[in-house]
């Protein structure tokens, strides 16, 4: 084989590798390391080769020298060669003689629970809610607050009945979540839609609503806009509401939906709220809510986020 098909063969696979690499570790923030150094995942990031900021905590960036080195930056300059990580006793062993880091605590909620969103628009993504690609403590989150990133970078609460809805806003002081879903017709996945088996309620009052489908030159109020097409035209009714009136001729009951919000029918979006955790309260004080630590009945506490960052001490 010519010598330079030889030379060019293993760059181009190496070069499809590392494409391959990189789009498989855009959301997850895949364990890296430095040649044959230690390995590196949170609370730690390659800052040359990992931009997203939320692949590591502040202040704990590293990076690669031109010789394959793991480099740690410390103040005034000083750059350590980093030789081991010790992330069950949060050690870190750098090759300044007897000099040793110890990782004190992150503060966010049992030691790895910063702040995250998916992509740069999202919301701020913390307790009682946790990323659980991205973070696999479950003391990040409490029970049934999962969220997790689409390939699209879109944050998305899973409802009753696989529904995927899309999460578009979240007030930590009101415990409020504004939720869509895709092409926000919503109707198409009321039938089953109970909230019951989650910790969400819907935020406005609830009703049972039958559904008619009618010929298209129907026109009453309560139609479901997203749901008509060419031929037909879809009302959903109010169980209260009477239907003596309603051309039987023209439409077909569908089905019966029950103890949903009216804004369902034609709001884009949809307004949950949770009751617990109770951390509102500290979002109000411009405080963090979180699991106490060593708690095994899921108490919560306040802390401020500013007084309790993660550093490296010497010791």
């Amino acid at each position: 084989m010519d010598i330079s098909l030889r030379i060019v063969i293993p760059s181009l696979l190496l070069f499809v590798l590392f494409i391959v690499d990189i789009e498989e570790g855009h959301n997850s923030c895949p364990e890296l390391q430095c040649g044959n150094g230690p390995p590196i995942r949170f609370p730690f990031r390659l800052k040359d080769r990992q931009p997203d900021q939320h692949c590591g905590y502040p202040g704990f960036d590293l990076y690669c020298s031109h010789n394959n080195d793991t480099v740690l930056e410390l103040p005034t300059s000083v750059k350590a060669f980093v030789k081991n990580i010790d992330y069950k006793s949060h050690i870190v062993i750098p090759t300044l003689l007897l000099f040793v880091l110890f990782i004190v605590d992150l503060g966010e909620g049992h030691n790895s629970c910063p702040e995250l969103r998916c992509g740069d628009d999202g919301p701020p993504i913390r307790f009682p809610f946790r990323l659980r690609d991205r973070q696999p403590d479950q003391h990040c989150g409490n029970p049934g607050f999962d969220l997790y990133c689409s390939h699209n970078n879109d944050t998305v609460l899973k409802l009753p009945t696989s529904v995927k809805a899309f999460v578009k806003h979240i007030d930590y002081k009101s415990q409020l979540i504004i939720v869509t879903y895709p092409d926000n017709c919503f109707p198409w996945k009321t039938q089953g839609l109970h909230l019951s088996s989650l910790p969400f309620q819907f935020k406005n009052s609830l009703s049972d609503y039958a559904l008619f489908s009618c010929t298209p030159d129907t026109e009453y109020p309560y139609q479901v806009h997203c749901l008509n097409s060419a031929s037909t035209s879809v009302l959903a009714f109010p169980s209260d509401y009477d239907i003596d009136n309603l051309p039987i001729l023209s439409c077909t009951k569908m089905y019966t939906v029950s103890s949903v919000p009216s804004d369902i029918w034609s709001s884009p979006s949809l307004e949950l709220t949770w009751s617990g955790p109770k951390c509102g309260h500290c979002e109000g004080k411009g405080k963090i809510c979180r699991f106490e630590n060593n708690s095994t009945d899921l108490k919560t506490e306040c802390f401020d986020p500013d007084k309790d960052k993660g550093i490296l001490r010497g010791i």
